[in-house]
């Protein structure tokens, strides 16, 4: 557990396995609720102008990061799976979800491959990220398919962001050919559906565009990420947006 915690802050400070999460702060795994409703009304009072629609895609945003974070650090660099990862506890700090916390009795485990190790998390991170979901839906009107999308769409982006950084270091010359093949991969394991517009990284070999847009550009100050579905559409017909 400490390779992983070390791995995690080493890339952003904080990003680590804490030994005690106050009551205050932490969504639990299993009775997310109570944390769930505290983290959107912080982030509603921190961007009231953006209104309820972004508010409940931030809320999902922040509770699935860090679990898809550990999810592939945990493959990719340390060939490891994660005991008991369905019961994850995420600390949040104000209108944001940082360090986690993991059973006692928690531990890796290695595995003699990658795809071994996706194996094991895969189905982990699917019951986590399913539970925040259901919970999340009882408490705002969201639709759940939205959610997975933007799941899948974050598998994609974090694999693309670790690889940009070189803390994930690939063997193949082809990087849009291996994110598409590796995205697909969790995607299956995790029955989420592939992002149509991941196709454009087979034909195009180009960076990945999301099929969803987190409606951050509603906050005063900020606009489209780069990788927008929006800013395509504004390309096609600038006035219809």
């Amino acid at each position: 557990m400490q390779a992983l915690t070390n791995l995690t802050n080493s890339i952003i400070p904080g990003f680590s396995h804490l030994e005690r999460v106050e009551e205050s702060t932490c969504i639990q795994a299993e009775q997310p609720d109570q944390g769930i409703a505290q983290l959107a009304n912080a982030i509603a009072k921190g961007a009231p102008e953006a209104g309820a629609p972004f508010w409940r895609l931030r809320v999902w945003g922040m509770l699935i990061w860090q679990p898809v974070y550990l999810a592939i650090l945990s493959a990719y660099r340390l060939q490891t799976s994660i005991d008991n990862f369905e019961q994850l506890t995420l600390k949040q700090t104000a209108h944001y979800t940082l360090g986690y916390q993991l059973p006692e009795n928690s531990r890796t485990i290695h595995h003699d491959s990658i795809d071994e190790a996706i194996d094991q998390l895969a189905p982990a991170l699917t019951t986590l990220c399913q539970g925040y979901a259901e919970a999340l839906c009882e408490q705002m009107p969201v639709r759940q398919p939205l959610l997975m999308a933007i799941l899948a769409d974050t598998l994609f982006t974090t694999l693309e962001h670790l690889i940009n950084q070189n803390i994930l270091v690939i063997s193949d010359h082809n990087k849009a050919q291996w994110l598409f093949q590796q995205g697909q991969k969790w995607c299956q394991l995790m029955n989420l559906t592939v992002p149509k517009t991941a196709q454009r990284l087979l034909v195009q070999e180009t960076s990945f565009q999301r099929k969803t847009c987190c409606l951050i550009y509603r906050c005063h100050g900020a606009k489209e990420c780069a990788n927008c579905p929006r800013l395509v559409a504004k390309q096609k017909d600038p006035i219809a947006l």
